[in-house]
């Protein structure tokens, strides 16, 4: 129909003329159709902004409103008290100048705080993530100010409404709006010096900690919802995101040199705390909470069920997987910080600030060896070492072995010191670990309450076999209205989880511990630190002389929580403590070799008076083990310690003889002290012959006089020789007791106890008509020593200088008094008494 109109028309231009003009005219009509809309579509979303701000304002609009209200209310019954104490309120014009005064000093304060910040965020956050420039936004202190500021501002605003309105002037507003308002003033001016601090923005990580101990407490059982995944997939979100936040911050702060790293250190102090809280509540988080982050296991084909495959052959599908989760997510996310902290701070040499980083990290650690998770803090422990000791040992070529800093030295002994913190922190939390108070926990478990196994301070790795048992007695409780699982059944399910958790704390202790030392000392000595390696041996020393002395308490739990077994089928964990034992004593003869021969070298370097006397702390342990070698009769450590500890003592001799006059009196007292080391040497020579014969092994003194020999044939020059009965004769003609004499009482009283084993027998003595002892010993020496009841007066001293050393043809005497050279009388009295006896003893027999 159109083209029998349109075909005669387009032969003509006003046809065409007019068809433009319609086309412009109806484009117009639709431009402002158009237009009209948009602006209708516009005006209708700042209807709806405008509406969304009073959303946001309305609370904080209607409290105000709700306070002047209240004042107004409270204000009418003050009447009286106004007038008793002859109160008023000044004009109007007075009263609305002070209450618009104060709004406007809010106003002005609160354009000058965001004044602030914005130039604050332009100059120092415009170029970091959208994260991070959050936390500007957020600022906790900024924030709260800001509120209060508002509050106060509408207040007043409020007031005067209700004034102009024609209700009465409030006396109360005046004293409320003055104090109120010096608030807003004196906060301003802390705030304003606060805002300084936000240049930094590690400043601003304490408010995400915070958040993060907020989202781990909802995670708990007292938070809400904690049981709903919803929830806790909420709370894994938010503490996901702010886990990225701190990161972020700290890769940020990492490379911000002009802070000096102390902000840094700060934040690496804060997460360090955190992860302490997070290691004591993880307990109140039930294991299957979606707080945890979950990852898919897909399992092997040919190790799945029958059912399983068949029905992913029938669908064409795979296995479905299992789902785990991830606890250490947290922990994983954060300990790289830290981490990142000290190696960068060991780079820029900020030694003060890596030793409070690990402070912090001790007490993490100890906590988390306080819930029984050894194992983790001991791998946690060594992937710090592993940071710290390639940062320090990365400057080895800046100063040799002889100049040690004081700071690294500090920071080895931390490191070598965690591993002792963790293992006292274990052992003081395990010694309230016994069967009689799993069962009390038990009894006390609300079963029909959700919450009920994470009340009663179960550790997190028994809430698996607790959950599991819930389930059941839950059911039970169901159907037969109680528990019908008994109470014994219960507790051996915990025990035998609680065993497996300390079977591999145990192997932790006694072989992962070893392992780290190891490590260290091998990493320490290719680099030649002998400062490090010594302060990492010391350290070892004293964990393995603590483990030892809990040996016996370890056995009684292990033995209290998994004596008794009631279940079969149940896979019980075994472990052999005395076992472990010996390969600490395996490990202790290592050290101590170790030590003799580190002692030895370290005596030979320049000792800075701030750095600890490693030498002398090694001869001496190693003394004390050579003592213990000869009563035990191991000969494989006295063999391997005796001619190091030797030549230690001549070095500390030497170090501490005195290079003054001899006749001073500080001079000799000091030779005194330097003897010291030589008289020990003696005693313990002396006592490896007596032990030699009341053992029965040549073998024993045979190490100890070859050395001697060793030493005497090569020293030719009479006064080095005459050294040796120069220290004795000095410390005999002294009238205060020797020094370290208490020490060598002590060797003197574990000779006297272990003589007490020998056989005696009480014979008559005809001549005296009296009964006696008799000791039945081969050895008229060790008769001599044992046959007094409170033991022998002499020492290892008096058997050395008469058995060994002045039977020397090249050794000068020197006189040291009747005691020293009494025992040969006595030896050869005791042959002859001791041959009466047998003599009389055969007669009788006869």
């Amino acid at each position: 129909m159109q083209k029998y109109i349109f075909l005669p028309l387009i032969q003509f231009k006003l046809f065409w003329k007019a068809k433009s003009l319609a086309g412009r005219l109806l484009f117009r009509l639709k431009r402002r159709a158009y237009g009209g809309r948009s602006k209708w579509q516009e005006e209708k979303a700042k209807s709806r902004s405008l509406a969304q701000l009073f959303r946001i304002t309305g609370a904080s609009v209607l409290w105000g409103i709700l306070a002047a209200i209240v004042l107004q209310l409270i204000d009418s019954f003050l009447y009286p008290v106004y007038e008793y104490f002859g109160l008023s309120v000044a004009d109007d014009s007075t009263y609305i100048t002070l209450l618009a005064t104060i709004c406007g000093i809010g106003g002005v304060f609160i354009a000058l705080y965001y004044t602030a910040i914005s130039n604050i965020g332009g100059a120092i956050y415009a170029h970091v993530p959208n994260n991070i420039r959050d936390l500007l936004a957020r600022e906790r202190v900024g924030s709260v100010y800001m509120n209060i500021v508002a509050f106060i501002t509408l207040l007043g605003l409020c007031l005067i409404g209700f004034r102009l309105l024609g209700l009465q002037r409030i006396f109360l507003a005046v004293p409320v709006m003055a104090i109120l308002g010096g608030v807003c003033i004196l906060g301003f001016v802390r705030l304003g010096q606060r805002a300084f601090y936000l240049f930094d923005p590690t400043v601003l990580a304490n408010n995400i900690i915070l958040e993060l101990s907020h989202f781990v407490e909802s995670a708990t059982v007292q938070g809400f919802g904690w049981n709903n995944p919803s929830f806790q997939t909420h709370a894994n979100r938010r503490a996901g995101g702010a886990l990225d936040t701190l990161i972020t911050l700290s890769s940020i702060s990492s490379k911000a040199d002009h802070l000096n790293g102390k902000p840094f250190a700060q934040l690496a102090c804060g997460v360090s705390k955190f992860l302490a809280y997070y290691a004591k509540e993880k307990k109140r988080i039930p294991s299957d909470s979606k707080w945890y982050e979950a990852k898919y296991v897909y399992r092997d084909y040919y190790r799945t069920g029958d059912i399983e495959v068949s029905l992913s052959h029938d669908t064409g599908t795979v296995i479905q997987p299992t789902v785990e989760y991830n606890r250490l997510w947290v922990e994983e996310k954060l300990r790289p910080i830290i981490l990142e902290c000290i190696q960068v701070n060991l780079e820029k040499k900020r030694f003060q600030l890596v030793t409070d980083v690990l402070a912090f990290l001790d007490s993490y650690l100890s906590a988390l060896a306080r819930e029984g998770e050894v194992e983790q803090a001991f791998a946690f422990n060594s992937e710090i070492a592993a940071t710290v000791l390639r940062g320090m040992l990365a400057q080895g070529e800046e100063h040799g072995p002889n100049s040690e800093r004081v700071e690294n030295l500090a920071i080895a002994d931390c490191i070598a010191n965690i591993p002792i913190s963790i293992a006292l922190s274990y052992l003081a939390m395990v010694s309230y670990l016994n069967k009689e108070t799993i069962f009390t926990r038990l009894r006390h478990i609300q079963w029909h309450s959700p919450k009920g196994i994470y009340s009663r301070q179960f550790l997190a790795y028994c809430l698996p076999c607790l959950e599991w048992l819930k389930k059941r007695i839950r059911f039970e409780l169901v159907t037969d209205g109680r528990p019908i699982s008994p109470p014994w059944y219960q507790a051996e399910l915990v025990l035998q989880a609680e065993a497996e958790q300390f079977k591999k704390n145990c192997e932790a202790l006694f072989e992962a511990s070893p392992r780290l030392y190891s490590k260290w000392l091998d990493l320490i000595a290719k680099k030649n630190r002998p400062w490090l390696e010594a302060a990492v041996i010391s350290r070892e020393w004293e964990y393995w002389h603590k483990i030892l002395f809990q040996i016996e308490k370890l056995v009684a739990i292990w033995d209290d929580i998994s004596g008794e077994r009631h279940i079969d089928g149940i896979d019980w964990p075994e472990t052999n403590i005395p076992e472990l034992q010996r390969g600490i004593s395996e490990r202790q003869k290592k050290i101590l070799k170790v030590m003799s021969e580190k002692g030895i070298l370290s005596s030979l370097q320049v000792r800075p008076e701030d750095f600890p006397d490693y030498a002398g702390q090694f001869l001496h342990n190693v003394g004390e083990a050579i003592f213990s070698s000869m009563v035990d009769l191991d000969l494989n450590t006295l063999r391997s310690t005796f001619k190091p500890y030797f030549y230690g003592c001549l070095l500390q001799f030497d170090k501490l003889r005195p290079l003054g006059p001899v006749d001073a009196w500080r001079t000799q007292q000091a030779f005194k002290i330097a003897a010291a080391p030589i008289i020990d040497l003696m005693d313990l020579s002396g006592y490896g012959l007596l032990f030699s014969e009341f053992h029965g092994s040549r073998d024993l003194w045979e190490v100890v006089k070859g050395v001697w020999n060793d030493f005497l044939d090569a020293e030719k020059a009479p006064e080095k020789r005459a050294v040796f009965s120069a220290s004795v004769g000095l410390t005999e003609s002294a009238f205060e007791l020797p020094h370290r004499g208490t020490l060598r009482t002590k060797w003197h009283i574990e000779v006297n106890r272990k003589l007490e084993s020998l056989e005696r027998e009480e014979v008559q003595d005809y001549r005296n008509y009296y009964r006696e002892s008799v000791v039945i010993h081969q050895s008229p020496l060790v008769r001599v020593f044992a046959r007094e009841m409170l033991g022998s007066f002499h020492d290892g001293i008096d058997i050395f200088i008469s058995q060994y050393f002045y039977k020397r043809s090249d050794i000068q005497r020197l006189p040291l008094g009747w005691r020293r050279l009494e025992l040969q009388n006595e030896l050869a009295k005791e042959e002859e008494r001791y041959r009466e006896y047998m003599n009389a003893k055969k007669g009788e027999s006869q």
